[in-house]
């Protein structure tokens, strides 16, 4: 009966897995034009970045 349950549970995680992975792609094939995305941990580089795009 545990042999079925973790089964059941990894088919789970490999269903989810590739559900992730679709939504992975779908997002990294949506086009930045229009968009800027920024992220810097310094403020300083953000800033920069920031003045780099203007």
């Amino acid at each position: 009966m545990q042999n079925l349950s973790t089964t059941g549970w990894h088919t789970r995680w490999e269903k989810l897995s590739s559900t992730a992975t679709a939504l992975l792609t779908l997002i990294s094939s949506i086009p930045r034009d229009g968009f800027k995305v920024v992220a810097a941990s310094d403020l300083t580089t953000h800033q920069q970045i920031i003045s780099e795009l203007s």
